[in-house]
C-alpha cells in the first residue's frame, strides 16, 4: 500500500485544491517565493498526518480538508483483500475525512467499495431482522394489553417474568415501551453511521453500538380458572380451550421474538465494534482470516498517520528552544541526550535513565563517555575541519553539557553556537530516529549552511527516501534539488491564492523544458510565475499565433503539439469557448515555433 499523492483542498491560503506527489526513491521538494504559501502546505501536511496518528484526531479550529490517494499492490489486495480480484488498472483509492478531526473516514474507490459494501448489506439486513422481531414482540404485548388497576378484572392467565416470579402488565409494558423507543432509535443512528452511495462510503462507527436488551423484557402466560362469583358462572361461559391454544401461541410467539433480538443484537454489536476497533489505533485486533478486512480499513488510516516530525525553519528552535520547561537548569542538551538514549544506548540502565531524563538527567561515568564517544563518531563531514572533537561534561548535579573543542584551542558550548550548527544537531537527532512509513517534513533545511554541507543534507535526505521514509521540504537552494526534477513542486501566489505545479513526469517533455528555459531549475520557478500570473487570453492568442506562424495548416501542427486542431482553436476563441493552453502546451508551441517560452508569457 502506498501514499502517491496528497490532495489539500483548503487551508489558509491555499483556497482550490493543491496536489502534493509523492515519487519512490525521492523526496517531494516546494520551491517558490517568500510568500507563496510553502509553509502552508508544509503545516497542511503535518496536521493531516498527526490526527491520523492521534487517537483523537486534530480538533484546531483551522484545519485543512484534503483527499490521499493510495494505490494498491497485488500483494495488499490478496492480504487484506481475499474475495476482490486484483486489477492493476483500478487499483487506486481515494480517503478522505468527512469529520471535524481531520481523520480520515471515508474512502472512495469503484473497485474496493463494492466488496466492502457486502458487509454494509449485512448489517443493514441484520438491522431489518432486528426491527421485523421487534415488531412481533411488540404485537404479543398488545394482545395482552389492559388496564392493569381495574378492580376485579376477569382473567384466565397470570403474567410471569423471566424468572418465573409473578408480575403484572403496567411493569411489562413500561419497561418495553423504553426498550421499543431506545432500539429503534439505536438503529435509526446505526443506519445513518453507514451511509454511502455508488463509489463511496463512511466506515467507521461513530460510537460503540449498544442497544442495553436484557432477559427482563421477556414474559410469559400461566392458564388459570377465572375467578367468577356463583350467579356470573351462570352467565359467563369460558371457552378454556382456545384460550389455552393462544396462550401457548402467544408463549411461543414471544419466546422466539425475544431469541430473535438477543441474536440479531448480539451480532449486530459485533460486527459494529469489529468495524470500530479495525479503526481504533490503538487497539490490537488478532490477524485471523476473517478479521482481513478490517486489516485494510485500518492500514488505509495509517497510511498516512505513522510518525511525522517536523521540523521547522531556523527562528523556530527545537532541540535549542528558547523556554526550557525544566526549572533546574537551562541547558538545553537533555533533548539529544534522550535521542540517544532511545535508539543507540544499550546499557542496562537505558529506562532508569529515560525516565530521569524527563527531570534532572544525570549520566553515570561510563554513559557520559559512550555518549561522548558516539558524538565523535558521528561529526558531520562539513564540520571537521571546523573542530577537533566533541567533549561531554557532567555538572556538579550530573546534568549533562556538550563542548565543541575547536582548532584554535577554544572550547564552545553547543548552546551557544550558530544557528546553522544547532539546526544541524536538531536535525542530526530526528532523523535517525525515523523508521520505514514515517513523515519527515523540513522548512528550509540548511539555509544557514554552507553549499557542500547542504549537499551532504541532500544525500541524507535522498539515503531517508530510500529506507521508505517519506520526505517533505520547502527550499531555495539549487544544492538541496536532487537531478530528477519530476520531484520538484512550483509554489506560487496567485488572485485566487496558492497553487502548486509538478514538473511532469514525462521525460520529453522535461528534455523539452531543459531545452527552452536552461537546466537551472530556479528559472523554470520564474516560468510557473509568469504564468500563474499572466493574463490567460494574451497567453492564447499569442500560442494561436506562433503556430498559426510556422505551419499553413493546423493539421500537421496538431500532429507534432499533441493536441487536436479544436485545442488550438480554443486558443483564440472568445467567451466560454477560449481555453488557455497548458504550461505543457506553451512548451511545446515553443519547441515547435522555435520561440522563447518569455515571448509567450510576457
Amino acid at each position: 500500500m502506498e501514499l502517491t499523492k496528497i490532495e489539500i483542498e483548503k487551508y489558509k491560503s491555499i483556497k482550490s485544491p493543491v496536489a502534493i506527489t509523492f515519487s519512490k526513491d525521492l523526496p517531494t521538494i516546494l520551491i517558490g517565493k517568500n510568500g507563496s504559501g510553502k509553509t502552508n502546505v508544509l503545516e497542511a501536511l503535518s496536521a493531516i498526518a498527526l490526527a491520523n496518528t492521534n487517537y483523537y484526531g486534530n480538533r484546531e479550529k483551522e484545519q485543512p480538508t484534503y483527499r490521499a490517494y493510495i494505490r494498491l499492490s497485488e500483494e495488499d489486495v490478496a492480504t487484506m483483500l481475499p474475495d476482490v480480484v486484483y486489477d492493476k488498472n483500478k487499483c487506486e483509492i481515494v480517503a478522505y475525512s468527512s469529520g471535524s478531526n481531520l481523520k480520515i473516514d471515508r474512502v472512495r474507490s469503484e473497485y474496493i467499495v463494492s466488496s466492502i459494501r457486502k458487509e454494509i448489506a449485512d448489517i443493514r439486513n441484520l438491522a431489518s431482522q432486528l426491527k421485523d422481531a421487534v415488531d412481533l414482540y411488540e404485537k404479543q404485548l398488545i394482545k395482552i394489553s389492559h388496564d392493569g388497576y381495574e378492580e376485579l378484572p376477569i382473567h384466565c392467565y397470570n403474567l410471569k417474568d423471566a424468572n418465573g416470579r409473578l408480575t403484572n402488565y403496567n411493569i411489562i409494558c413500561y419497561q418495553a415501551e423504553w426498550f421499543i423507543k431506545h432500539i429503534n432509535e439505536t438503529l435509526e443512528r446505526m443506519l445513518k453511521t453507514f451511509n454511502d452511495d455508488e463509489q463511496a462510503l463512511i466506515f467507521i462507527a461513530d460510537n460503540y453500538i449498544h442497544f442495553g436488551f436484557d432477559k427482563h423484557q421477556f414474559f410469559k402466560l400461566e392458564y388459570v380458572e377465572p375467578s367468577l362469583a356463583k350467579f356470573e358462572q351462570k352467565f359467563v361461559s369460558i371457552n378454556k380451550t382456545a384460550i389455552k391454544r393462544e396462550i401457548t401461541k402467544i408463549n411461543k410467539a414471544t419466546k422466539d421474538a425475544c431469541e430473535r433480538i438477543n441474536r440479531l443484537i448480539k451480532e449486530i454489536e459485533d460486527r459494529t465494534k469489529r468495524i470500530q476497533e479495525g479503526l481504533d489505533t490503538d487497539h490490537m485486533l488478532r490477524q485471523e482470516q476473517e478479521e482481513r478486512y478490517y486489516s485494510f480499513l485500518r492500514h488505509v488510516q495509517h497510511i498516512i498517520g505513522k510518525r511525522c516530525l517536523f521540523l521547522k525553519n531556523e527562528s523556530n528552535d527545537v532541540i535549542f528552544r528558547k523556554e526550557d520547561r525544566n526549572y533546574y537548569y537551562n541547558d538545553h542538551s537533555n533533548s539529544i541526550m534522550e535521542t540517544y538514549l532511545r535508539q543507540v544506548y544499550d546499557g542496562s540502565d537505558r529506562e532508569e535513565l529515560l525516565r530521569a531524563s524527563k527531570n534532572e538527567l544525570t549520566l553515570s561515568e561510563r554513559a557520559v563517555a559512550d555518549f561522548e564517544a558516539f558524538l565523535n563518531e558521528n561529526i558531520p563531514l562539513f564540520d571537521r575541519e571546523m573542530y577537533d572533537s566533541i567533549s561531554v561534561q557532567a555538572g556538579e548535579k550530573g546534568n549533562i553539557s556538550i563542548f565543541l573543542n575547536e582548532k584554535t584551542g577554544e572550547q564552545i558550548n553547543l548552546n551557544e553556537t550558530s544557528a546553522g550548527r544547532r539546526w544541524y544537531f536538531t536535525y542530526y537527532f530526528m532523523k535517525n530516529i525515523l523508521n520505514e512509513g514515517d513523515i519527515f517534513i523540513i522548512d528550509e533545511p540548511a539555509a544557514m549552511l554552507h553549499p557542500s554541507a547542504q549537499r551532504e543534507v541532500l544525500c541524507d535526505l535522498m539515503e531517508l527516501t530510500k529506507r521508505g521514509v517519506k520526505v517533505v521540504y520547502s527550499t531555495h537552494s539549487p544544492y538541496l534539488i536532487p537531478d530528477e526534477w519530476q520531484c520538484v513542486h512550483f509554489v506560487t501566489m496567485t488572485e485566487e491564492g496558492t497553487e502548486v505545479n509538478c514538473v511532469s513526469s514525462n521525460q520529453e517533455l522535461v528534455f523539452q523544458m531543459t531545452n527552452i528555459v536552461g537546466e537551472d531549475i530556479f528559472d523554470v520557478q520564474t516560468v510557473f510565475d509568469m504564468y500563474a500570473q499572466g493574463d490567460p487570453i494574451k497567453i492564447g492568442r499569442k500560442c494561436y499565433n506562433a503556430v498559426r506562424n510556422q505551419t499553413k495548416g493546423l493539421d500537421e501542427a496538431a500532429s507534432k503539439l499533441f493536441v487536436s486542431v479544436d485545442t488550438i482553436k480554443s486558443w483564440n476563441r472568445n467567451g466560454d469557448h477560449f481555453r488557455c493552453p497548458k504550461l505543457e502546451n506553451i512548451i511545446a508551441v515553443c519547441n515547435y515555433a522555435n520561440i522563447k517560452i518569455k515571448d509567450l508569457l510576457n
